[in-house]
């Protein structure tokens, strides 16, 4: 008889932990849904893009990117692989789009739209464009086309 008593002791107090733990979770996690959302100031964007892509449009905030003329740092293009014709400095790449894809707001941006391969147009879009384009409805996702140039090696035209 003893011997149940101290056996249902010794659950008692190897559960007592787990009990209370799941209070605490359930208490927490009530806080945390009363807590306010945080407000991010990063553009939300309708389209998806390449990992490649994502990393241009943050590297674009450090390089003032509304700055005008807008004329990005030499290793800046390197690493993207930009072209620079005239002032404008583009991004080349591929759009999939939508039926609600407008090409003439596109056109609009100054983006130059190739002939489409079904719903799969190759684009050039003037770097400075870019977050106001992926912001538009009818375009699904964005890739850059080329990638990095090699080292020492600007994409850089009529300059």
């Amino acid at each position: 008889m003893l011997n149940i008593h101290l056996k249902l002791l010794l659950v008692a107090v190897m559960l007592t932990p787990a009990v209370l733990s799941c209070k605490t979770a359930k208490r927490t996690q009530r806080v945390g849904v009363e807590t306010a959302a945080v407000v991010s100031s990063t553009p939300e964007y309708k389209a998806n893009m390449s990992p490649q892509a994502k990393r241009l449009l943050k590297d674009l905030e450090a390089e003032d990117l509304y700055r005008q003329p807008f004329v990005p740092s030499a290793g800046f293009l390197d690493k993207y692989g930009l072209q620079v014709s005239g002032d404008i400095c583009f991004v080349r790449g591929m759009i999939r789009t939508t039926e609600k894809f407008d090409r003439a707001a596109a056109e609009q941006l100054g983006v130059i739209l190739s002939p489409p391969a079904g719903r799969i147009i190759p684009v050039s879009v003037p770097v400075q464009q870019l977050p106001t384009l992926l912001q538009q409805e009818g375009i699904e996702y964005f890739e850059m086309s080329g990638g990095a140039v090699p080292a020492g090696k600007q994409s850089i035209q009529n300059r």
